[in-house]
This record gives structure tokens, C-alpha cells and sequence, in this order.
């Protein structure tokens, strides 16, 4: 039997610039993977955010519990990136984020659309299964399948 539609939650179409005006404020959940992008990842991903590449969503917890409110459910992996580059921590087209000047700015980093999912839940089991079935599905390329 098919099981019901999982609630991901309110959908927000937010941008990369929403983000950066948010100062990044989320708890990261105790069952969380660590932080294991690779430098080389971080930039890609900049690097798509800046030709309008859309980089998927991420989601966050509400809670009356304090305890579960504003915790990152999916994302954590990019939203590090998009922080340590608003940070000055690596250069994206050889430059540092507080090189880009005004000529740079009608590209597509600040607007690109980062949607968010807000997900209203108390219950800790829901949100360890939502983090499982957003994270364990897939199945990670080799450097053989690349397109040639």
C-alpha cells in the first residue's frame, strides 16, 4: 500500500540574497552528518549559483518546542558553502565575495532561487524521517558517468 504524501511543509520561494539577510540562523540537529563538502564542492556550487544553475531547497523545522524550532532539516551542506563565500573564505571566478562590485551584481548569486520548506512539526521521529528520506536516496556518481 502506498503510504500517505509526506508534509514537507510551507514552500517559500526564497533567494540566495533572503538567505544572506538572514545571517544563516539555524541549529543543526544532532542527527545531522558533519560538515564533509570538499573545497572543490563549495566553489562548484557557487560557482552554479552565479551562471543561475537552481541548486534545489532546503528545509527548517517550527516548533512551539524550542527544542525543535528553526533546526535544519536539509540543506546544511550548501548553506555552509553559500556562508563561507559570503565570508571571504574562498575565492568563486578569482574572486573573494567582497571583491564582486557593482558590474557583478546583475548576475544571478544574489537573485538565484534557493526555495525553503518549513515543516511545523513536535515530533523528533517525523523530522529524523524527513532528513532520511531527503538524504538517502540517491545513488552518487562515478567520474565515469559524466557526460564526454
Amino acid at each position: 500500500m502506498i503510504p500517505p504524501k509526506l508534509k514537507l511543509g510551507q514552500h517559500y520561494n526564497f533567494t540566495v540574497e533572503y538567505l544572506i539577510n538572514r545571517d544563516f540562523y539555524f541549529k543543526i540537529p544532532n542527527f545531522q552528518r558533519p560538515l564533509v563538502w570538499t573545497q572543490q564542492q563549495k566553489i562548484k556550487l557557487i560557482e552554479s549559483l552565479w551562471i543561475g544553475v537552481p541548486i534545489g531547497t532546503y528545509t527548517v523545522s517550527e516548533s512551539d518546542n524550542p527544542a525543535l524550532d528553526r533546526l535544519l532539516i536539509d540543506g546544511q551542506q550548501r548553506i555552509n558553502a553559500i556562508k563561507e563565500y559570503v565570508n571571504n573564505e574562498f575565492k568563486v571566478y578569482g574572486l573573494f565575495y567582497s571583491e564582486v562590485t557593482t558590474e557583478h551584481t546583475d548576475r544571478k548569486f544574489y537573485n538565484c532561487q534557493f526555495p525553503c520548506y518549513v515543516t511545523q512539526s513536535d515530533d523528533i521521529d517525523y523530522l529524523k524521517n524527513y532528513y532520511n528520506i531527503m538524504n538517502f536516496g540517491g545513488t552518487p556518481h562515478k567520474e565515469s558517468e559524466r557526460a564526454k
